[in-house]
């Protein structure tokens, strides 16, 4: 795929050979990667595995109230203690694999077949989208609604959901292809916080910088990076434009992209104190990445996401795809697309070297980044995202 071929993954370390239908090399096998969105569309073919038995191991919903009792100890008939009542009803409740239309917004299949995708089961004419870990595991928890919008509450539910159950599903990886506005420092802010006890559980947090790195009259804002992605232990990603070429020489840092430093702060004896820390961490490819559009389960009326039906002549109509069920793409910009293809770039690193923690994945992957030409830390962090140095240096 393009974006295998952009990224480094078609490299001989990674994936020697590589089509529609097979390949050698490291594909994620194994290893749980969380897509905390609006979604994921788990019949879609881009997440089936090489015999056709689907990936999305698990489908929850944190759009709902009150459900769980966090206030009660560990008092096993209301809390979430395992193997407790509780936890069984409380599970039955957030179970989202019956939803017909479970990505109504569009953005979270996109995201996961971008970190995930395989195009294995792709009729003739449908090209080759492969994500950068193609056999990966996907859990996907919902916390965008239909619009694509979210309550800081519902994202704090989700992470809670994923640190919960990272051991027994093996997640090693979460990606928050979402950003809040946050005036909090990284210390206080409660989503950084969250973030952070993911980390501190093993698992790799891959977070958005943000698209607000131009403002409506055309110039350049710096200070935009949101939360979670303004976190030292969370790998922040901003977008780049590969320009349609596999040589690096041409990257540019997408304008929308934001740039750092972070303006979280808190106030120390009555004093304001910034955070000015250096972020985007890296980037990775993010503009006009073409994978999987969601629709509704229904091979009779397969309706369009929001997302597609609402921009049909940009980013679904230009692709000249023949759209069937089951294998429909549209393309998609931002650096919510550019996180999930770092997020996709860590499980093959975990492949090469299963004892890797996420403060060394997150080093290892600024290490091997290469550095956009005319373009500063604040715009880039480390660079563009390089599988292959990545993959040989873990």
């Amino acid at each position: 795929s393009v974006l295998e071929a952009v990224s480094g993954a078609l490299e001989s370390n990674v994936r020697s050979n590589s089509t529609k239908t097979s390949y050698t090399g490291y594909d994620g096998t194994g290893i749980g990667i969380a897509v905390l969105d609006s979604g994921v569309m788990r019949t879609h073919k881009a997440f089936l595995n090489g015999i056709g038995v689907g990936r999305v191991k698990k489908s929850v919903t944190m759009l709902n109230t009150a459900l769980a009792n966090w206030t009660t100890g560990v008092e096993g008939a209301t809390s979430l203690v395992p193997g407790s009542a509780a936890l069984l009803a409380y599970e039955l409740q957030i179970n989202n694999e019956l939803n017909s239309m479970p990505d109504a917004y569009g953005h979270g299949t996109h995201v996961a077949a971008v970190a995930a995708g395989r195009p294995r089961f792709f009729s003739a004419g449908t090209p080759d989208t492969s994500g950068i870990a193609p056999n990966a595991d996907i859990y996907d928890v919902k916390v965008l609604n239909d619009e694509g919008t979210g309550t800081l509450s519902d994202v704090l539910e989700g992470i809670q959901w994923v640190i919960y159950h990272a051991r027994e599903y093996n997640i090693r990886v979460m990606n928050l292809s979402l950003a809040a506005g946050s005036s909090e420092s990284w210390l206080n802010d409660p989503l950084t916080r969250a973030a952070r006890s993911a980390v501190a559980a093993g698992i790799t947090v891959v977070a958005a910088a943000g698209n607000y790195g131009l403002s409506i009259d055309g110039r350049e804002v710096y200070g935009a990076v949101g939360s979670p992605g303004h976190d030292p232990s969370v790998i922040t990603v901003g977008s780049a434009n590969f320009r349609g070429t596999v040589t690096r020489a041409d990257d540019l840092v997408n304008r929308f992209s934001s740039r750092g430093p972070t303006r979280g702060a808190r106030f120390v004896n009555g004093v304001r104190q910034a955070d000015n820390l250096l972020k985007p961490d890296l980037v990775a490819p993010g503009n006009r990445i073409v994978a999987a559009a969601a629709t509704q389960a229904s091979i009779i009326a397969p309706t369009w996401n929001r997302l597609a039906r609402a921009n049909y002549d940009a980013l679904v109509a230009p692709l000249g795809i023949a759209q069937t069920y089951g294998e429909t793409h549209m393309m998609l910009s931002g650096s919510s697309i550019a996180a999930p293809a770092v997020a996709g770039t860590v499980p093959l690193m975990l492949q090469a070297n299963p004892g890797l923690t996420p403060p060394l994945i997150k080093a290892i992957l600024q290490y091997t980044a290469q550095p956009l030409p005319g373009f500063s830390l604040l715009q880039q962090g480390a660079g563009m995202l390089n599988v292959s140095g990545a993959v040989a240096l873990a």
